[in-house]
């Protein structure tokens, strides 16, 4: 999970590169709780990027009209607010 998540993860948010060996778990977390509110809203701007992509998806000429169409265009939404309910975080 260091090497996949954190390490990008801090290198994007402090613009200077990281290696496995160069980060100690107190420094990790001195480092993420710092950053906290940085990191929140790049996942949130993330999943809103995904969701607008999931959206525009939906509207495409390749999916016939049904009423399965309209379920795609509101599944998106339900299902990210749905996930992130359990952390009491809405994307709208």
């Amino acid at each position: 999970m260091i090497d996949s998540v954190i390490i990008p993860l801090l290198t994007r948010l402090e613009n200077k590169t990281y290696s496995n060996d160069s980060l100690k778990i107190k420094a990790i977390q001195r480092k993420l709780s710092k950053h906290s509110e940085e990191i929140k809203e790049l996942y949130l701007g993330e999943i809103k990027r995904h969701m607008n992509r999931a959206k525009k998806l939906s509207k495409s000429d390749l999916i016939p009209p049904s009423h399965y169409r309209n379920l795609l265009r509101e599944a998106p939404d339900y299902i990210i607010n749905r996930m992130l309910q359990e952390i009491s975080v809405t994307v709208t």
